[in-house]
């Protein structure tokens, strides 16, 4: 089993909540802002190491326990981790996720911004741990509710899924997912580069209800490599990280994973046709205008595929299919 404690920054409460779980906090009604502050990883992550998932421990049942700064995007981060796990026939009752960013107090919010954004690290760091010292015993709170889900879940058979070597590219962008779509979609053949590109009917579909961070899967291609694609919003960068992470979690080898960025192949015509189609409005027009703006775009998304195609994955040898 694994367990995902994930806050705005990564540094704070999921780390206090992290380490209640593997018992290095015994007495959390009674924590001092000295025991606080000896926490590992406590106040360390900085802005470019959002999205990352980092291992602090395992607990007594074996469980891997890790934490997640995800900014404000809790129902963005577990959507894709969902999607994605579904897709790639990871079973999702593997996984525990428990926000403890319900819990973050007035100074634990202050604190964090001046050690963390403003760089006030002696005085920010001390508000912040005294934060968190007051709100460890609500932590515990929700540290035993995830215990109980645990105990639950292994109650459950969980058939352990077989692990391949198998590639996967993973197309993703900016906003939504259309220029991904188009991407993924040449990749694996759906249209040839310099045709029209006709989507199936049920890629439209799904398009039309879609949800960011919802992964489409395109299957495979003449290499056998899965192909996906997915649109992250306005948190591209923290998100992709994350799905990278979350995968290697799930027992893929790092080198098995391909995260292949398309934000700068939009252009105004795929910007205007996927704004019209997330609304609902025009759907006619917006197909027009998507497919319009890819053909404008037709050469470069043309060389990203090739490149994709043509990285070879370095998988650890060490490491036996089946994580």
């Amino acid at each position: 089993m694994n367990v995902i404690y994930h806050c705005f920054g990564g540094a704070h409460s999921s780390v206090m909540a992290a380490a209640i779980h593997l018992g290095r906090i015994t007495q959390p009604e009674k924590v001092s802002t000295r025991e606080v502050l000896a926490l590992p990883y406590f106040d360390m992550q900085d802005q470019g190491e959002l999205g990352r998932i980092r291992r602090i421990g395992t607990d007594a049942g074996g469980n891997s326990v890790y934490v997640l700064g995800r900014e404000n995007q809790s129902r963005l981060a577990i959507r894709a981790r969902t999607s994605f796990a579904r897709g790639l026939q990871v079973d999702p009752r593997t996984f525990v996720h428990s926000d403890a960013l319900a819990y973050v107090n007035p100074m634990m919010i202050l604190g964090g911004s001046l050690s963390r954004r403003y760089r006030v690290v002696g005085l920010g760091r001390a508000i912040v741990a005294e934060g968190t010292r007051r709100a460890a015993p609500y932590l515990a709170g929700a540290v035993e509710q995830v215990r109980a889900k645990i105990a639950d879940q292994v109650k459950i058979d969980m058939a352990p899924i077989r692990r391949t070597r198998d590639r996967i590219i993973v197309y993703h962008c900016y906003g939504y997912s259309y220029p991904a779509v188009f991407a993924a979609a040449l990749h694996t053949g759906v249209f040839a580069e310099g045709d029209r590109p006709t989507l199936p009917e049920g890629v439209w579909q799904t398009l039309r209800r879609y949800p960011l961070g919802e992964a489409i899967a395109f299957g495979r291609d003449r290499r056998d490599n899965i192909v996906m694609a997915c649109g992250f919003g306005a948190a591209n960068r923290i998100m992709s990280t994350s799905v990278a992470d979350f995968l290697e979690v799930s027992g893929f080898d790092p080198g098995q994973i391909t995260m292949v960025d398309v934000s700068g192949l939009r252009n105004v015509l795929l910007r205007a046709g996927g704004m019209l189609l997330s609304h609902h409005v025009a759907h006619g027009a917006a197909r027009g205008l998507l497919e319009a703006g890819y053909e404008a775009r037709s050469r470069l998304f043309g060389e990203v595929v090739a490149g994709a195609r043509h990285i070879i994955p370095a998988l650890d040898p060490s490491r036996p299919a089946g994580g």
